[in-house]
């Protein structure tokens, strides 16, 4: 369902709290960035499109709610209208990054819908491009299986797709909002020593 304007500010409120996180992970995923553009698929409010702005990467924010992309430009990002499911109805040419936080189409449970979304992304990235997936981890539960898409329902899809897996690690071993009340050199050292292996998301680094 789309967000109505009056959501705005609460979302934008949510990102303020997950800024220290967000810088983190952005830490943690640079080294992957191959040189040129990259496109966030479902940003949202684009705080990590921003970030990487900020940092000096060619960015463009995107997502399917005009809502989102209207906020965005507002902050001086470059961004578009996209569906995740059929990037080249609105990219005009492939690009050398994607990176999507959690994007719908990629963690519900209806894999067809997974399939679909990372051979959009494929088709969509130039030749050694590479997706960097975060993705959250989801468990069985008491009542039964996982709500969401798992890892593990992933990887044969990746493999069909044609990706090469360049790295596969762990982030967020604490709430988004402890973060901001850590320095941010214990909270990155946390991150980097215990976070890769325990923490609450994957990260896929993908490769074309």
């Amino acid at each position: 369902m789309p967000h109505a304007p009056t959501d705005l500010a609460h979302l934008v409120d949510l990102t303020k709290k997950q800024h220290a996180k967000d810088t983190i992970v952005l830490s943690q995923i640079c080294q992957y960035l191959r040189p040129g553009t990259i496109l966030e698929v479902g940003a949202g409010c684009g705080q990590l499109s921003y970030e990487l702005q900020a940092l000096g990467y060619d960015v463009i924010g995107s997502d399917i709610e005009p809502l989102f992309v209207e906020h965005m430009q507002s902050r001086g990002l470059k961004a578009m209208l996209v569906d995740a499911t059929q990037i080249n109805r609105t990219l005009t040419k492939p690009v050398e990054n994607i990176l999507t936080q959690g994007v719908s189409t990629l963690v519900t449970g209806r894999l067809g819908l997974v399939k679909q979304t990372y051979a959009t992304i494929y088709e969509n990235l130039v030749p050694a491009g590479r997706l960097i997936f975060i993705f959250p981890i989801t468990k069985p539960t008491f009542f039964g299986p996982p709500r969401w898409s798992t890892l593990k329902d992933h990887r044969p899809i990746i493999a069909s797709t044609g990706f090469r897996v360049v790295a596969i690690f762990r982030s967020q071993i604490l709430p988004s909002a402890w973060y901001e009340r850590m320095s941010k050199r214990t909270a990155t050292l946390l991150e980097h020593r215990v976070g890769v292996h325990i923490g609450i998301r994957h990260v896929l680094v993908l490769e074309r």
